[in-house]
């Protein structure tokens, strides 16, 4: 499988207006008649001449031939690399010319052909679009600098895209289908689509993102579900149908109300995401709002920290947690488009998923501006230090909030209210904000795309690999390992430079902080490289956690999931008794609009005797567990004063402790946040008993526990 990364928003501007022509007239013999419209205006600017395409051809074939002819005897990290992708876009490199050439399809793909067929929200999009598309290189703050990622995304993207054409003309039949018109029956794993993972907080999740339109839920309105809707009905060829058959990427949602990025380092770590949300080929942050709301000036204080330190901190621990596993479970994967399964060629070591930050905050939990960028600065620091990607939605926009704060489009509608005066707290944008976000989530995704394309000459793939890095730079000045690179000359004395950097070393630099210095910093990354070489993976393919669940997350995000269904799901064989004494899994929310927040709650707290105690067991015959984690609830107001619970751990013999730890569920701060505490254990074992008891308050709430080795 070719996993990683995401210029995926080019593909639904260029490669459907060609490669279904291609495909299309290659299975069936179709004329361009019966093309979509989106294909017949587009025909004479993609459209390859047959002549020229045998050229094209002949030309990749003789490459090939040539790259193979040097690889004999190279690295086992030395392979084929060809990207069709980009053969079929062609010239067009300019990300701006794409997307204003394409506006009008971009703005019909932007309604949602079910939840909106009478395209409601018309008017809405296309002033987004108006104010937004010339602000849109704005948001383009950090690039990633392994190119490696672009070039095994946009492998995948076309392999995808091909596979869809030649269904959708009826050139596929799966083994168990039947379509009369079929001519090749496909007897490999079609290819998956491009997997998203998003992580954020209440705003990712779509909270204030009302439209109006029945059925329109939170997550629906969200930019995550409109950045999906967006690409893959681009790839439909048109405005209409559900995306074709079958979808170009999953985004997989995974935000929940009053988390930040150190519940989704947590998250991350220990795999406590859904099966269908694990090993994706981008991770995009998207805590920030969350990040500036949580991490106050307070709680930074509290600590001894500045803001900005603590939110430096919390982001520096995702970016590494996040870049230090392969998305693929270890599994190699190839980036050449041509390379049978069957082939000896070597392939690529594995990569971790493509990292991309998303900064969505404008205030108003900090009033001062300057202030309002800490978390911003810190993340570009970061991004810059570790090669992750960085778009700012906030700085496409800030000139449009600046000069009219009162405006709703892009900042929240309640920072103003009628007849009351001065600036009220409120970090929940509508949804305007959500169809701009995923405007420039979009636009970023087609800058990778083109500029990876643009450097095709320079055979990217390698010149940014690592153990390539000193081969590419000799092979620049002539026909050397991968080409010559067009425009520049030959050098004089290919020996004569002395001082050119060695390679880089494997996997991440050591951790950025006060100390680090420059040096050191080459010392000590060789010898951190020397010690962890690459991603790593979990050994035999196990869960790192054998049981979790978080609120949110562990749980459908339906309507109509009830306590006790999840009850039923993931706790009646741990809790002891099977019906908790003095603790129940509810559901409190106040406003039913929101989004399920179920947890454990001491319901014999009410009556003013904090005494209530919950007993789970856990046994693994083949895998000892060495850490616990806890997600709880942290609250204010008169119900959650001196809220506390105590957590123990025992092990095998059913009386050594192995961890406890006090819980508090009180906090100064006039908002709800769900905070995560690890207890690692004082030695490994197979069966543990964990106990939660009710000690202070009249409540208390468990939202999630993880159970890892």
């Amino acid at each position: 499988m070719r996993q990683r990364v995401i210029p995926v928003f080019v593909f639904a501007l260029g490669v459907r207006l060609y490669a279904t022509f291609v495909v299309t007239n290659h299975v069936n013999q179709t004329s361009p008649a019966t093309l979509s419209d989106l294909q017949l205006e587009n025909v004479a600017r993609t459209k390859m001449s047959a002549r020229t395409e045998r050229q094209e051809d002949e030309r990749s074939s003789n490459r090939a031939a040539a790259r193979n002819e040097q690889q004999q005897g190279d690295d086992d990290d030395e392979y084929e690399y060809k990207n069709r992708a980009c053969e079929i876009l062609g010239g067009r490199s300019a990300p701006m010319a794409l997307w204003t050439t394409f506006v009008d399809k971009i703005f019909a793909a932007s309604r949602h052909p079910t939840l909106d067929p009478n395209f409601v929200l018309h008017d809405a999009t296309a002033h987004v679009l108006k104010l937004l598309t010339p602000r849109l290189p704005l948001a383009q703050r950090s690039v990633p600098r392994d190119w490696r990622h672009i070039g095994s995304l946009m492998d995948k993207v076309g392999r995808r895209v091909e596979y869809l054409n030649r269904r959708s003309a009826g050139g596929i039949v799966e083994r168990d289908g039947n379509k009369n018109n079929a001519s090749v029956v496909d007897e490999d794993e079609p290819p998956p689509p491009v997997r998203i993972l998003v992580l954020g907080g209440s705003v990712t999740m779509g909270f204030n993102c009302w439209t109006g339109i029945r059925k329109y839920t939170n997550y629906n309105c969200a930019w995550p579900a409109r950045l999906e809707n967006l690409v893959n009905r681009l790839v439909s060829g048109g405005d209409g149908g559900d995306g074709g058959d079958g979808k170009l990427v999953e985004v997989y949602n995974a935000a929940v109300g009053s988390t930040n990025t150190a519940t989704g380092t947590a998250l991350v770590e220990f795999d406590l995401l859904p099966p269908e949300a694990r090993n994706p080929d981008v991770v995009i942050n998207a805590y920030s709002t969350n990040d500036m709301h949580i991490l106050s000036v307070e709680q930074a204080r509290s600590k001894n920290m500045t803001l900005r330190d603590a939110t430096f901190e919390a982001a520096q621990e995702f970016a590494r947690a996040v870049l230090g596993r392969c998305s693929n479970g270890g599994r190699r994967s190839s980036l050449s488009s041509s390379r049978s399964p069957s082939s000896s060629s070597p392939s690529p070591p594995s990569l971790p998923p493509l990292l991309l930050w998303l900064d969505d905050y404008l205030g108003n939990e900090q009033r001062e501006i300057l202030a309002t960028t800490e978390l911003s600065q810190s993340v570009q620091v970061l991004a810059n230090y570790y090669g992750f990607g960085f778009v700012s939605y906030a700085d496409a926009v800030r000139d449009l909030v600046y000069g009219t704060s009162t405006e709703v489009m892009f900042s929240p509608a309640g920072w103003y209210r009628e007849n009351r005066r001065g600036m009220f707290r409120e970090i929940h944008p509508g949804a305007t904000m959500h169809i701009a976000a995923s405007y420039a989530v979009a636009y970023y995704l087609l800058n990778l795309g083109t500029t990876y394309c643009s450097l095709e000459s320079w055979d990217p793939v390698h010149l940014d690999s690592t153990t390539n890095y000193t081969t590419s730079l000799d092979s620049i000045p002539t026909n050397g390992s991968h080409g010559t690179i067009k425009g520049l000359p030959a050098l004089l004395n290919p020996d004569g430079f002395q001082g050119r950097p060695k390679p880089r070393p494997t996997g991440l630099p050591p951790p950025l902080d006060s100390r680090t210095d420059l040096e050191n910093v080459s010392k000590d990354w060789k010898r951190q490289s020397d010690e962890r070489p690459g991603c790593t993976v979990t050994p035999d393919g196990k869960p790192k956690c054998p049981f979790s669940w978080v609120s949110g997350i562990s749980q459908d995000v339906q309507w109509n999931t009830e306590p006790q269904d999840v009850f039923r799901r993931h706790f009646a064989s741990h809790v002891v008794p099977e019906e908790p004494s003095g603790w129940g899994l509810i559901d409190d929310r106040t406003n039913k609009r929101q989004a399920k927040k179920f947890g454990f709650v001491p319901t014999l707290g009410e009556t003013g005797v904090p005494d209530a105690v919950m007993t789970m067991k856990f046994a693994f015959d083949d895998q000892e567990i060495r850490i616990l984690t806890v997600f709880y609830l942290k609250s204010y107001g008169d119900k959650w004063t001196n809220s506390s619970a105590q957590m123990k751990v025992v092990g095998d013999d059913g009386d050594t402790t192995l961890g406890t730890r006090s819980l508090t569920g009180f906090h100064d701060k006039r908002t709800s946040e769900m905070y995560t505490d690890r207890i690692d254990l004082s030695s490994p074992t197979r069966n543990l008993t964990v106990t939660f008891e009710h000690t202070g308050g009249t409540t208390f709430k468990l939202m999630g526990i993880a159970v890892c080795s």
